[in-house]
């Protein structure tokens, strides 16, 4: 029992390590907390896909032992470029530094600022005790990806294991939880609360290099806050895990145009390409015509075409896994074809204004509201960030009343998007949280 207490955090720590030398060998002038918060997510993805790929092509079991071994080649092979490349601060675990740090950052928090500070210590604490202590307990995460994942680890092999069909999910999360289960592990529940840790480190900081502390904790505060946040980190879902890559990738897209900086783009495209492993919804094609607009202005067309094969290299093999091996399933929807609405129909025109604001924007009402009124208010002075942001808002907007609406006009299970539509946008409501914040609060260039 203890053995495999010391384990876990063992195990996740090499994890961590590994996706800090990733980020360190792709872009390694990012500041060092970043490259820490980043670590988890970009480790974890990266370390299943290379899990599911071994599997699949080299027939490698999902074992405790091959397991080891490949985190252990990630690690020496990460180590081995970091150092050919010459990059610095290869181990980033220095203690000393660390408390240093963290200690004068603390110590200058005004008395505002340490209630902000505590506000956020009670949130993130509160959903760790709880994931801590509840065990995965929504009908779609132990019935699909913990039932994939204990399967997998019964089979040792992911083929074989599950039935396959054509929209099956991609297996971060399910193996993800293997890897808590093959160290002696009871509850990967604690998993999605790193999904959400990790992406508001990156969000503060985001915000922080154009506001004021305290403006920047208190948009914290609004995002880990939302029902929606809090209730997904308790879930063990897929949309958490997606929306952690899609707004971290969209926060390096946009700093990477704003800055000039191509290795917040090509870091942006990692990330991108695993929320595809996380899910495979296609929202980096928002992001790829986001750059490729602003390429034209920076002649970046190569860095388009990086970015282009960073998803293809983690996407394809998936889609072909599941093209090769997976099972054709007819619907019985389909055959009725009495759901879907055609444009011609005068109900789609009301059905699908009231379907956009019920599962878009009813549920941050309040922000969509403030970002509308204070882009009027302040539509002659916009910051070139707040241009960015706002720009990859309506471009995400656009692309969803489109898709929704050939939804609903094609596909007779429309009505089963209303719950999943709401979850996966988690990534647009932080983006429109730090919109407002920086169209609210003045930004350091206007002080």
């Amino acid at each position: 029992m203890i053995q495999n207490f010391i384990l876990q955090p063992i195990f996740l720590l090499l994890i961590t390590f590994f996706g800090y030398l990733v980020v360190n060998l792709i872009s390694p002038q990012v500041k060092y907390i970043e490259k820490i918060s980043l670590s988890f997510i970009i480790g974890l993805g990266l370390y299943t896909f290379v899990i599911f790929i071994s599997n699949w092509l080299f027939g490698t079991p999902i074992k405790i032992s091959p397991i080891i071994a490949i985190l252990a080649w990630l690690v020496m092979t990460a180590i081995y470029l970091n150092l050919c490349f010459k990059r610095k601060n290869i181990f980033p675990f220095q203690i000393n530094n660390w408390s240093k740090r963290t200690l004068r950052w603390t110590l200058g928090l005004s008395k505002f600022e340490k209630i902000l500070f505590l506000i956020l210590v009670f949130i993130f604490g509160s959903l760790l005790l709880s994931n801590l202590y509840w065990p995965i307990w929504s009908w779609d995460a132990v019935a699909l990806f913990d039932f994939r994942a204990r399967q997998i680890l019964s089979f040792g092999q992911i083929l074989g294991s599950f039935d396959l069909t054509p929209g099956s999910y991609p297996l971060l999360t399910s193996l993800a939880h293997v890897l808590v289960y093959i160290v002696g592990g009871k509850n990967p529940q604690y998993l999605y609360f790193l999904f959400l840790l990790s992406p508001s480190i990156i969000f503060y900081l985001f915000l922080r290099r154009f506001m004021e502390r305290s403006h920047s904790l208190i948009s914290l505060i609004l995002l880990t806050s939302l029902p929606l946040v809090t209730v997904q980190t308790q879930s063990a879902l897929t949309d958490l895990p997606q929306s952690a890559f899609l707004l971290t990738g969209f926060i390096y897209l946009i700093l990477g145009l704003h800055d000039d900086k191509k290795y917040y783009v090509v870091l942006s495209g990692l990330l991108f390409s695993l929320s595809m492993w996380a899910r495979n919804e296609p929202f980096w094609m928002l992001a790829m015509l986001v750059l490729f607009i602003f390429s034209f202005k920076r002649k970046w067309f190569i860095l388009d075409g990086v970015f282009l094969a960073t998803i293809y290299a983690i996407s394809y093999p998936w889609t072909n896994f599941i093209k090769t091996n997976a099972v054709p399933l007819v619907y019985a929807a389909d055959q009725l074809d009495t759901h879907n609405i055609p444009l011609t129909n005068p109900m789609f025109w009301v059905v699908m204004p009231e379907f956009i604001f019920k599962n878009i924007i009813f549920p941050v009402w309040p922000f969509f509201l403030a970002f509308l009124l204070l882009l009027v208010i302040r539509r002659k002075n916009l910051t070139e960030i707040v241009k960015l942001i706002t720009f990859s808002i309506f471009i995400i907007l656009t692309f969803l009343v489109v898709g929704t609406s050939m939804f609903v006009i094609t596909y007779p299970q429309w009505p089963a998007l209303y719950n999943s539509l709401q979850r996966m946008l988690i990534f647009l409501y932080a983006l429109l949280i730090a919109d407002t914040s920086l169209l609210l609060f003045p930004t350091k260039s206007e002080l």
